[in-house]
């Protein structure tokens, strides 16, 4: 069972117990964390955002999914710039994406059908002007 699902969705799931955790893993160190359990009320919505949300295993767990469409390219410059803190350097950042999260991202849309599992599908490439699919 992958983390987000068992310290994340589960417990937010109808009947769950309401004790959940929102980060598992330390980017910038590459290592997962533990950090301190929160505690929802039943009144709460949550909005996940991330990458490899539509895995088989997660995607019967939302009640409704946008998944977020943006050329690789972009995509990447866009990463590089949010993480070039995390990272130390806007190049470190974008050698960070090109090797391990765009290769994982590519694999991961042959393996699942992530635009067919959606509610709604956005191509973002322009901020200004998101294209609803």
């Amino acid at each position: 069972m992958t983390i987000k699902k068992q310290k994340l969705l589960i417990p937010l799931r109808p009947n769950g117990n309401l004790h959940y955790q929102t980060i598992s893993l330390n980017l910038a160190k590459d290592e997962y964390v533990n950090p301190e359990v929160k505690v929802a009320t039943k009144d709460m919505i949550l909005i996940v955002d991330g990458t490899f949300l539509f895995k088989q295993n997660l995607c019967n767990l939302y009640d409704f999914k946008i998944f977020v469409n943006t050329d690789f390219e972009l995509a990447r410059k866009r990463g590089a710039k949010r993480e070039e803190r995390a990272f130390g350097s806007y190049e470190e950042a974008e050698e960070m994406f090109i090797k391990r999260y765009h290769a994982a991202s590519k694999l991961y849309l042959k393996q699942h059908s992530t635009q067919l599992n959606a509610d709604v599908v956005i191509k973002n490439n322009d901020l200004s002007n998101p294209d609803f699919v």
